[in-house]
């Protein structure tokens, strides 16, 4: 993936209205689903992992357990309630996938993430990897931008 391409693209391209209530609605059932999985979590306003080592060490044998998860940050599009939820089961991705932080473990959670919701692909190719491929183009973090059009052609 071309990394300026997708910063670009997040930063520039057309956003799309996204059904807020029927995102909350499957980001509710998905963190329900975790959950039932044996999935706990809890949230603190720092950063709780320096790596994503140290995130798997966290867990028993990287199996569900309790997850802490950063709260920081969880205004936008979406509920800051529903926000903290899509952040959790995000950090779940990360585990399962075996995903490391960088680029790389965030083009395989927007992959997960999309596989659940396919309808909703270039919502969450925006808010994984665009904004982390906005991030590392120009070193700050981007404001939220929502769906953008086309930007599931990264995944």
């Amino acid at each position: 993936m071309n990394v300026q391409r997708a910063a670009h693209h997040y930063l520039s391209g057309p956003v799309v209205p996204v059904d807020v209530p029927a995102l909350c609605a499957m980001v509710a059932d998905a963190h329900a689903a975790a959950r039932a999985r044996g999935w706990r979590f809890r949230f603190v306003d720092a950063d709780p992992f320096p790596s994503f080592g140290a995130m798997l060490a966290s867990l028993p044998s990287g199996r569900p357990g309790d997850l802490i998860v950063y709260a920081g940050g969880s205004a936008g599009i979406l509920p800051p309630s529903v926000n903290l939820l899509a952040r959790a089961l995000h950090d779940v991705d990360h585990v399962v996938a075996r995903a490391p932080f960088g680029l790389d473990g965030e083009l395989a959670t927007a992959r997960l993430a999309a596989a659940r919701a396919p309808a909703l692909a270039d919502w969450f190719a925006a808010e994984i990897v665009g904004q982390a491929a906005a991030f590392l183009s120009t070193g700050s973090f981007p404001v939220q931008r929502g769906a953008v059009r086309g930007m599931a052609r990264f995944l």
